[in-house]
């Protein structure tokens, strides 16, 4: 009877044993999904923040060429309609 108790026992502790196992497995598994998440979301952040850059510097240009010339010029609408063509491609 003893034996038989204390192989139950065993199987019981055995079973817990791996059930923990697979949980911290999991728990692994989705810490890694969510630092992988968070990676992509600071690069996207990364290219973001770039991609605004270069639109405040286009801006910047059109800004500056467009107070450098006179407005009643061809000159100026042809210059600000090129700046803003490259703003926006």
């Amino acid at each position: 009877m003893k034996k038989i108790f204390s192989g139950i026992t065993m199987f019981w502790l055995f079973s817990i044993f791996i059930t923990g196992c697979d949980r911290i497995k999991a728990d692994l598994a989705s810490n890694a999904a969510a630092q992988g998440s968070i990676v992509t979301a600071q690069a996207f952040s990364i290219a973001r923040t770039a991609e605004i850059d270069a639109i405040a510097t286009a801006q910047k240009r059109v800004a500056l060429t467009a107070a450098s010339l006179p407005t009643s010029t061809p000159t100026y609408r042809s210059i600000a309609w090129i700046d803003l063509a490259d703003f926006l491609a």
